[in-house]
């Protein structure tokens, strides 16, 4: 395999190269190694770090990934869609390939990319995002994405949907205000999802079996959700379930 770099100069910035010849420019290299790896690459004058995560030859379990960070806040994956689809695995600070040695250079070219533009908001971006999670809330299946295979399926019923949606709301919350986009434009779209995942919860209530594991985690949801929309100096989580 030929290698790929990521690297980063003052007058290029950050970008994908196969020049083995620009050593100077090197963050970090693509490679073939089996199991767990990291590369931590930093560029003190932009105050940007990038940590990149390697797993390959473990199956479902196998990813490549990067998480980057701005001046210590996180960058948030606005981009894939896909991966609110993901039952597994979803974290929205990273940024994912598939776990494949072929991959190398679309992953070193999404980091580039987000390096360069990260002081940029794109609102499009944002809200495709926030649309994307309110049309699972209203649906009544889902499409289920298993990322390492790269095939889709479809979960059936409000029990499954409101599982998926309200697993992928709490972990959006609870890694939104270690990023840099904490702020009052993200956060109107959250609430606002937040306040349309309780009408479907309201709507669901009575035809959920609370004794089964995946209906407790739903309810569960709802602390974090509250807590939430309390530091917003929002007061709409109770009249929302009314």
């Amino acid at each position: 395999m030929s290698n790929w770099y990521l690297c980063y100069n003052s007058i290029k910035g950050f970008y994908c190269s196969k020049d083995s010849c620009i050593t100077n420019d090197i963050l970090c290299c693509s490679h073939e190694k089996k199991g767990f790896d990291i590369q931590i690459a930093k560029v003190e004058e932009k105050g940007i770090e990038i940590d990149i995560h390697s797993n390959f030859g473990f199956g479902s379990k196998s990813y490549l990934y990067a998480e980057i960070q701005l001046n210590g806040k996180s960058l948030f994956n606005f981009e894939d869609l896909n991966m609110l689809h993901a039952p597994n695995g979803f974290n929205p600070k990273h940024f994912y390939v598939r776990p494949v040695e072929n991959e190398w250079e679309t992953l070193f070219k999404k980091v580039a990319n987000n390096c360069n533009n990260s002081l940029l908001i794109n609102s499009d971006t944002i809200r495709d995002y926030f649309f994307e999670l309110n049309r699972m809330i209203d649906s009544q299946e889902i499409e289920i994405y298993e990322f390492v295979r790269e095939k889709v399926g479809v979960w059936n019923g409000s029990l499954l949907v409101l599982s998926l949606v309200s697993r992928q709301l709490t972990i959006i919350i609870e890694n939104l205000e270690d990023t840099v986009y904490d702020f009052a434009y993200v956060n109107t779209l959250l609430v606002d999802t937040c306040k349309h995942f309780l009408q479907r919860f309201k709507l669901e209530y009575n035809s959920l079996n609370l004794d089964d594991e995946r209906a407790k985690r739903i309810v569960a949801s709802l602390l974090k959700i509250h807590q939430y929309m309390s530091r917003q100096n929002d007061i709409d989580f109770i009249t929302s379930l009314m």
